[in-house]
C-alpha cells in the first residue's frame, strides 16, 4: 500500500472483494460470516488456477514432443 492507496491492481480487487462482501451487513457477527465466505471462495479460486496452471505446465510439454 502507498499513501495514494493500493497500487497493485490484483491486490485491490481481493480488496474491494472482500469489502463488498460485507458492506451492507449490520452486525459483527453477520459481517464476520460474510467474510469467511468470501475468503473460503478466494482460496478455492487461487486453488483451482494454481492446479489447472501446474496441470497444464506438467501436461504440455509430454504431449507437444511426441
Amino acid at each position: 500500500m502507498t499513501e495514494n492507496g493500493i497500487k497493485d491492481t490484483y491486490q485491490l480487487h481481493v480488496v474491494e472483494r472482500l469489502y463488498n462482501s460485507y458492506k451492507g451487513k449490520q452486525t459483527n457477527l453477520t459481517k464476520q460470516a460474510t467474510l469467511d465466505a468470501e475468503i473460503a471462495r478466494l482460496l478455492v479460486n487461487v486453488m483451482t488456477l494454481g492446479l489447472s496452471t501446474g496441470i497444464t505446465y506438467l501436461w504440455v510439454p509430454p504431449v507437444r514432443n511426441r
